[in-house]
């Protein structure tokens, strides 16, 4: 599979466009409800996804404003 770097994201970069914790990202991504690819150990999402991606009722809290 030939991915293009420049348009996918860490999963704390991901987190940030969502508005959510970095661990709801990588739940979401352990239930194969957002796309990821793994490299070396780390995910990366396509920041389209993370952009286009819709909280759903009932998938847990949104993050906490500081």
């Amino acid at each position: 599979m030939k991915i293009d770097p420049a348009q996918y994201v860490r999963v704390g970069t991901a987190a940030k466009l969502m508005n959510v914790t970095r661990a709801y990202v990588n739940r979401l991504i352990a239930d194969s409800r957002l796309p990821a690819v793994e490299i070396d150990g780390q995910n990366f999402v396509r920041e389209k996804d993370a952009l286009a991606f819709q909280r759903q009722p009932g998938m847990g809290r949104p993050k906490k404003d500081a």
